[in-house]
């Protein structure tokens, strides 16, 4: 029996797939379109679209890494300023103890 990240892996291979073969279709019918107008299709360099592509992406993540730290400094702030009145309320002593 496949361990779970192995049916992930299969799962994600053949979502894959599918998109390839999706952009397969797409790909002969924007030519077939392409043909039947007469106009010639703009020239792209694969390589340094799929460059451009997952540099965005890299940068997308980035924004994303750095709005998470901040949300969750800005929670544990939080829960530390709570935990402290909390116990100032209960007995005068801070979350540490003292």
């Amino acid at each position: 029996m496949p361990t779970l990240q192995e049916q992930y892996f299969q799962a994600m291979q053949q979502s894959q797939q599918a998109v390839l073969d999706a952009f397969s279709t797409w790909t002969r019918t924007v030519q077939d379109a392409a043909g039947s107008i007469g106009t010639n299709p703009v020239q792209v360099d694969p390589a340094q679209a799929i460059d451009q592509y997952f540099d965005f992406a890299a940068k997308v993540l980035d924004v994303q890494r750095t709005l998470t730290r901040g949300i969750v400094e800005r929670t544990t702030s939080l829960t530390e300023d709570l935990a402290n009145r909390a116990a100032e309320a209960a007995g005068g002593e801070d979350s540490t103890g003292l």
